[in-house]
């Protein structure tokens, strides 16, 4: 004896689509919250590479002041993103804060250069819990000593 089996098919389909499609959406979030924290690290960290070079026995506001550097910098690159970063209330804002300082050294001779971005993070999709907020933070060490604070670092061979 042969079952029937119309409309089998179009209801086991209708009980698996709404998974398959959450599951799709958490792909699509977790891969935009991926690719945000991604681009945000490479330019958290061309920024601190670019401020290490900067002169600390400067005055802050001193464009060559690490700092300063480092902030100038990363804010170009988060402009190339369509990021702006700047305190400016006529701009839609991503709620980004930017914070740069030079850590001193605890026991070595090299004194940090510190840089932590927060972004606020919109899922694409929104069907799946995602982080609201991407957080990254690079440190380097400076490659010019403060002056008076510590004896420059010698490796012997």
């Amino acid at each position: 004896m042969k079952r029937r089996r119309r409309g089998s098919n179009a209801i086991e389909f209708g009980l698996t689509l709404p998974v398959m499609i959450v599951a799709a959406g958490g792909v699509f979030d977790y891969g935009a919250y991926t690719y945000r924290q991604n681009t945000l690290v490479h330019a958290v960290r061309d920024a601190v590479r670019i401020g290490i070079t900067g002169d600390p026995n400067l005055d802050e506001g001193d464009p060559l002041y690490p700092v300063d550097l480092a902030n100038s910098r990363l804010k170009e690159v988060l402009a190339g993103m369509g990021i702006d970063c700047e305190d400016d209330s006529t701009q839609p804002s991503y709620n980004c804060a930017i914070d740069t300082r030079i850590v001193p050294a605890d026991s070595g001779a090299f004194h940090l250069l510190q840089t932590t971005v927060s972004l606020d993070f919109d899922p694409p999709v929104g069907l799946t819990p995602v982080p609201d907020q991407v957080v990254v933070r690079y440190t380097m060490a400076l490659t010019q000593e403060i002056e008076g604070q510590g004896e420059p670092f010698v490796c012997n061979p």
